[in-house]
């Protein structure tokens, strides 16, 4: 039975399908809630300046961090696993103009690192949730300092926060956004990892960048909470 519902799963036409509603529920969203932007007009004269940015989120917020902004065709893509149910988030991302590079669960991943800093090179800016695609939640992996490193581009913190939504019981605590809200995307702090780090300046960047992301987290709950008259 197990291995019947994997199969099904795993079906194009039931991911095409899943996928082709994913998206109408995400853009539902999207539009009928009340969104502000806090800084990032800074990323948008980067990108208009032909700078791209790693951006980085943690995964519960995969759902609708890359989506701040309408991205022109190949200029965006997101490192997302390979398994079925990023594969049906992916699918979706592509009907939404976001491309989608492939990230194994298990085994080396060296290929997708230099696939992924050769994109970024050729000017292509790159969506990482650095303690996915298994977690521990919110302990940052070297994945995205060491693309944004080699790549010499800076890695962005980003964050949103969103007044109407569902907390999973899933390992990241992922949040599902519901319509008729308020939102608040914020872009934090960037900075430019080591271009060759050793072992201790790796460490450091990694901690950096979680700090970077807790704290535009609690910035955009914050501003989301003044949005709201809630004071805090």
């Amino acid at each position: 039975m197990a291995s019947l519902e994997r199969r099904i799963r795993k079906s194009r036409f039931v991911q095409g399908t899943l996928s082709r509603l994913y998206t109408a529920y995400i853009l539902f969203v999207l539009r009928t809630t009340r969104w502000r932007s806090i800084g990032t007009d800074r990323i948008e004269a980067d990108l208009a300046a032909g700078r791209p940015h790693v951006l980085c989120c943690w995964h519960r917020q995969v759902a609708l961090a890359p989506l701040f902004r309408k991205w022109e065709p190949d200029s965006f893509a997101v490192l997302a696993s390979d398994h079925e149910d990023a594969r049906l988030l992916a699918l979706g991302y592509r009907r939404m103009g976001v491309g989608y590079i492939p990230l194994q669960t298990t085994g080396d991943n060296a290929a997708t690192l230099r696939a992924s800093v050769r994109a970024v090179r050729r000017g292509m800016s790159l969506g990482v949730s650095p303690d996915g695609p298994l977690g521990p939640a919110e302990i940052v992996k070297p994945g995205a300092v060491l693309i944004a490193g080699m790549a010499r581009v800076p890695v962005t913190a980003f964050a949103y926060a969103i007044s109407r939504k569902i907390r999973l019981r899933s390992w990241d605590g992922f949040v599902w956004p519901l319509p008729f809200g308020r939102g608040v995307f914020y872009a934090g702090e960037s900075f430019a990892p080591a271009a060759k780090p050793d072992p201790g300046t790796l460490d450091a960047d990694c901690a950096r960048l979680a700090r970077l992301l807790n704290a535009a987290n609690q910035t955009a709950e914050a501003e989301l909470a003044r949005d709201q008259g809630i004071s805090r």
